[in-house]
């Protein structure tokens, strides 16, 4: 089933809307895109305000449906709740928890509350938003949850720690969330996406150069396969969770950390912890 097969089957568009977290840049801007060419009403989550209303302006006026940005920062539990409370005013059909950051280098290069936030965002806020409005698609016995995780939840990647250890969780707990819904018919679909040229890497100072997806592709490929529970976008990705599964778990650690380090273009010379 595509996105837009359920989208004419289960979503009223008239009344119904979707929630976008991280919604204005990388995936997330990409799948706003497209809800808005199905003519979808969207409300987008950011802590990026000018561009938040830019392209609510932007949209709006090209497709004709409505965009409702909201400005919270996902590291503030403060907000998460503030959020919680405002989207109690909407009919959400759509939930898809796509926020997320990471930082790369040694565990001790990054300060304690950068970590706290990294938790915050990729961790804390779906768990926080989804069991916000989880009931009220049970209620309808209608609905679609997207979680954006990652490839890398199936591995911790030295230098790369905490990130993975939060897609890791997000990973899990999805799976967990959607098979006790199993017998609904809410949809349930996890995205792993591997490196993809977002503003994501260049926060970090990185520049990804090999085996890498643009975000537009990936946002379409997870439309266009809504039915798949667990849906790794990237081809060449396939194969990791099941190799990683055969090695024993240090030498599967420094697999992954090469392949980071390669995808970054980054593998042939010798770094330091803070440049990858």
């Amino acid at each position: 089933m595509k996105m837009k097969s359920w989208i004419e089957k289960d979503f009223n568009q008239a009344e119904d809307w979707v929630l976008l977290t991280g919604a204005s840049s990388g995936i997330g801007y990409e799948y706003l895109k497209l809800l808005c060419e199905l003519g979808c009403n969207v409300i987008t989550v950011s802590n990026e305000k000018d561009k938040l209303f830019q392209d609510k302006n932007q949209l709006q006026e090209k497709y004709g449906n409505k965009v409702r940005p909201l400005y919270y920062d996902l590291s503030d539990y403060q907000e998460i709740d503030a959020l919680v409370a405002e989207i109690s005013k909407y009919s959400i059909s759509c939930l898809i928890n796509n926020a997320g950051f990471g930082l790369k280098g040694r565990f001790e290069d990054h300060p304690p509350e950068k970590y706290r936030d990294i938790i915050m965002v990729n961790s804390m806020a779906p768990v926080i938003i989804t069991r916000a409005i989880l009931p009220k698609m049970q209620k309808a016995n209608r609905g679609c949850v997207i979680h954006v995780s990652s490839i890398n939840a199936y591995l911790p990647i030295p230098n790369n720690q905490v990130y993975t250890a939060t897609k890791s969780f997000c990973m899990n707990y999805a799976l967990a969330v959607a098979r006790e819904n199993r017998s609904s018919k809410i949809v349930f679909h996890l995205v792993l996406p591997g490196t993809t040229l977002t503003p994501f890497h260049q926060k970090q100072g990185a520049q990804p150069a090999n085996m890498t997806m643009t975000p537009d592709i990936v946002a379409q490929r997870s439309f266009d396969n809504l039915h798949k529970q667990v849906f790794i976008p990237n081809r060449a990705d396939r194969f990791l969770p099941w190799i990683v599964k055969q090695l024993p778990i240090n030498w599967a650690m420094d697999f992954a950390s090469y392949l980071l380090r390669k995808r970054l273009g980054t593998a042939k010379r010798r770094l330091s912890d803070q440049e990858i």
